[in-house]
């Protein structure tokens, strides 16, 4: 039927996620006219989750460091990242800035994910190690078995999720630079 010069029609992709098209795990979500699979809680990533991921192992004596050309001030972080560990106590990840003294640290400590947060101290005396904000998430993490860590900050509002267990949520006092 045409109304003027619009004709009443409504174009619809069909599904893509019944074909199953994400390997290995990964979870398939509708997009416009396309799947998306998510391989976050996978070994596995690209867009089918069929290429398997890299794996960086350390010995407890070597670390990695990225440098980045300059500091951005921003007011969302999200961090995914998959380890195993047999140590009770070990650091997974940190950043640090030099201008801002900003820092996240999340380790493994006691066999419970630890993560630490220090935004807007500028100065870095041993006394400002009690404005950070501490979540603990998790038991006995060390038992060798690969875990999923998830960070996110949005503005002042923290959130630290293991595995799939109920994330343990906080807040930070932010304050403008």
């Amino acid at each position: 039927m045409f109304l003027g010069s619009i004709r009443t029609l409504c174009h619809t992709h069909p599904p893509q996620c019944p074909s199953q098209p994400c390997l290995n795990g990964g979870v398939c979500t509708e997009g416009w006219g396309r799947f998306i699979c998510d391989c976050t809680n996978t070994l596995f990533s690209g867009p089918t989750c069929g290429k398997e991921a890299p794996t960086l192992s350390f010995n407890g004596t070597q670390h990695m460091e990225v440098t980045m050309d300059s500091e951005m001030i921003t007011q969302t972080e999200d961090i995914i990242l998959r380890f195993r560990t047999s140590k009770p106590l070990g650091l997974l990840l940190i950043t640090s800035t030099v201008e801002t003294g900003d820092r996240i640290e999340l380790a493994v400590a006691a066999g419970r994910i630890r993560l630490a947060l220090r935004l807007s101290v500028k100065e870095k005396k041993k006394e400002d190690r009690e404005k950070d904000k501490i979540l603990l998430a998790g038991q006995n993490v060390n038992d060798n078995e690969f875990h999923t860590v998830r960070i996110s900050r949005r503005g002042s509002n923290l959130k630290l999720q293991l595995d799939s267990q109920s994330p343990v949520r906080g807040t930070y006092p932010i304050s403008i630079y």
